[in-house]
């Protein structure tokens, strides 16, 4: 019989199961999956564990060929975020927030990156989320 395991810090191989756990409160887990791993699977565990669904998001109108190309437009989604999301905001949030398009139009150029260390250094977000 498999028992559910659970990674503890610092190494992933560094796993308990429940009954090993003792009285540990768990403020944040972050849930991997192997290469097998389905949407589907993330979608039941955000049910179980925060009674809400996963966003259903939109893909951008371009096809990326390169590595190149993603690692920089994660980049700019990352400095988009840091700087016009919220404290405390979920990237799909701020996403809803300021429009699909808008985010889209920002990501597939490269305005934002003149603005990188504007945006590094600003003293945004110093309590709580869209920090980077």
């Amino acid at each position: 019989r498999l028992e559910p395991t659970v990674s503890f810090p610092h190494l992933p191989e560094n796993t308990k199961t429940p009954a090993e756990w003792g009285d540990v409160k768990i403020d944040q887990v972050v849930i991997g999956s192997c290469t097998n791993g389905h949407i589907s699977d993330l979608r039941i565990a955000a049910d179980i564990l925060c009674g809400k669904k996963v966003a259903k998001g939109r893909m951008l109108d371009k096809i990326f060929l390169n590595e190149e190309d993603v690692l920089s437009t994660l980049e700019k989604a990352i400095l988009l975020f840091r700087e016009q999301g919220k404290t405390g905001e979920r990237f799909a949030d701020t996403i809803d927030r300021i429009g699909f398009d808008n985010v889209q139009e920002q990501l597939l150029s490269d305005d934002i990156l003149g603005r990188k260390e504007e945006i590094i250094g600003a003293q945004l977000h110093l309590k709580g989320g869209a920090t980077c």
